[in-house]
């Protein structure tokens, strides 16, 4: 009977013998963890190898001169029963690490597969990965432990990943039979495998919204070129394919790359999820997650490929060790909620800008994920403030791109939270240091900070500007020439014609000066002309009465 050794820190340890049971695991996007339990007949004898066991202290377990697995004991419980010592060992791989805490950070400029190197250097693990072509401008890590955000970005790119020893190969999940691991049939000692075709679509189609068009778009699945064999093939027949067709629309945005990968990825998953089960096999039988198993002689309905996605090495008490195989990855459901397809926040273009059959002053929206085509529905319009007889009123205009949240998650009671710009529905204003409103009628209110101007204005030119300059710091005027400016040396009305009416009008100043180029008039019931020095009258010809 083959029987494991232990390497404790580096050092091969005489403990074999006083293993009760051991189970190691290997699974698809985990990380490999071992279950130990040693037996001890006397107190001396646990004493000292509890002492050379405790957390934190490196642990190999190896058969037939093979490494089974490489990492750091976790937990050491104790128990004493029917005269024996049990001490019982749970290790992890050494790269626990990577979820031991939770980080928040920005990737900016990375592929996926540069993202994936930072997430382990600091770990110290080498990585053998699939090249990955996706490219970001900027990722968001955020409150999730450094293998939760990878296992994100390996679902964004339909990747999955194993540990080899102490390294970590990502790669695609697919059958490959060429480089199968042959399981010889008379080492079976237990099979259970289900096949389920409930599940199984003929093809598959993601959409998204593209804010740049303003408008949704498609991508549709390649279909996956693998069976288990011709028996358990699950796959619609083509002439079905058609008709039987899954499409889901997702929020968020993506490229139509990140789209045709996800929409790949997701075809392949339900194929490789057809057919589960588990497979046990007296023996040690070397193998890893990802690769295909292959069936020999277990007749027609059997025999074929198989999706490995969890490997376990188990030694029973006082019996020898078994392999078991996990087959096929988990079942989902082609229209399920993916973490894209269902959100509290959606995209929606108006249709109706306020004529509220209910008069509640609802806008009415359409929301392209839910129904391209559709008729719409009325949503309320959140903003700044909204009091009896008060608050701000900004209506968007129809046409315009909203957000829209669902008040307890739920399709039927909208709000419209705000509204967004992109390159096909472009803001009023381009310079970054320019702020303000513009209604679609084009009144518009200006502030700019780097003049340090607030503008007010209105379509056919008139304008009002409040100004820090020194030079000039009020400006009125409108389309028919009229101006009033404040500059550093008065007040200056500019007109064709200026009008002054009031029941009382006074004029006061320490010199004031009345000059017309042609003709100047005063005129009234009575006129009243004082000095307190001297008067002077002037003119070519002086008329009095």
């Amino acid at each position: 009977m083959t029987i494991p050794s232990l390497v404790i820190n580096g050092t091969r340890s005489s403990l074999a013998g006083n293993i009760k049971t051991l189970r190691i695991e290997q699974r698809l996007n985990a990380l490999p963890n071992a279950y130990l339990q040693l037996e001890f007949d006397t107190l001396n004898a646990f004493d000292q190898a509890s002492g050379n066991l405790l957390p934190g202290q490196l642990l190999g377990i190896q058969a037939n001169d093979q490494a089974l697995f490489q990492g750091k004991i976790q937990q050491q419980k104790v128990r004493f029963e029917a005269g024996a010592y049990l001490l019982t060992l749970i290790c992890q791989h050494e790269a626990v690490t990577l979820q031991t805490h939770t980080r928040s950070r920005y990737f900016a400029e990375n592929s996926d597969l540069q993202t994936i190197q930072e997430l382990l250097a600091p770990h110290e693990i080498e990585a053998e990965i699939t090249p990955s072509t996706l490219h970001h401008n900027g990722l968001v890590q955020h409150n999730v432990s450094d293998w939760d955000f990878l296992l994100q970005r390996l679902d964004a790119n339909g990747l999955v990943a194993y540990f080899s020893g102490k390294k970590l190969i990502v790669t695609s999940p697919t059958l490959q039979p060429g480089q199968g691991f042959s399981l010889p049939y008379k080492a079976i000692i237990n099979l259970d495998i289900a096949v389920d075709a409930s599940q199984q679509v003929g093809g598959l189609s993601l959409v998204a919204w593209n804010s740049s068009d303003q408008a949704l778009f498609e991508v549709k699945a390649e279909v996956p070129d693998f069976s288990v064999n011709d028996r358990l093939a699950t796959a619609p027949r083509a002439e079905d394919a058609a008709r039987n067709t899954c499409t889901q629309r997702l929020a968020g945005e993506f490229t139509e790359e990140e789209l045709q990968i996800a929409a790949n990825a997701r075809l392949t998953q339900l194929r490789l999820a057809s057919v589960q089960g588990k497979i046990s096999a007296l023996g040690l039988h070397h193998a890893t997650p990802g690769q295909t198993l292959k069936l020999d002689a277990t007749g027609i309905h059997l025999s074929g490929n198989y999706y490995i996605s969890g490997v376990t090495y188990e030694w029973p008490a006082g019996a020898p060790p078994q392999t078991s195989f996990e087959l096929g990855l988990p079942q989902q459901t082609a229209g399920r909620p993916t973490s894209n397809t269902f959100s509290n926040l959606l995209i929606g273009k108006v249709i109706d800008g306020g004529n509220d059959p209910t008069g509640e002053g609802r806008i009415k929206v359409t929301c392209p994920l839910i129904d391209p085509q559709g008729q719409g529905t009325w949503t309320r319009l959140a903003t700044l403030q909204a009091g009896m007889n008060s608050g701000t009123v900004f209506r968007p205009a129809i046409g315009s791109e909203v957000i829209l949240g669902l008040i307890s998650e739920d399709p039927n009671d909208i709000v419209i939270l705000g509204a967004c710009h992109s390159s096909a529905i472009f803001p009023p204003w381009e310079d970054t240091d320019q702020h303000g409103f513009q209604s679609p009628g084009q009144l518009k209110l200006t502030f700019d900070d780097n003049r340090q101007q607030v503008q007010i204005s209105t379509r056919n030119g008139t304008n009002l500007l409040l100004s820090q300059d020194t030079a000039e710091t009020f400006l009125l005027e409108d389309q028919h020439q009229n101006k009033i400016r404040f500059t550093k040396d008065g007040l200056h009305l500019q007109s064709a014609r200026i009008f002054l009416e009031s029941d009382s009008l006074k004029i006061k100043g320490l010199n004031i000066d009345l000059e017309a180029e042609h003709a100047l008039r005063l005129k009234g019931g009575t006129v009243e002309i004082n000095s307190s020095a001297t008067l002077t009258l002037k003119g070519s010809m002086v008329h009095i009465n």
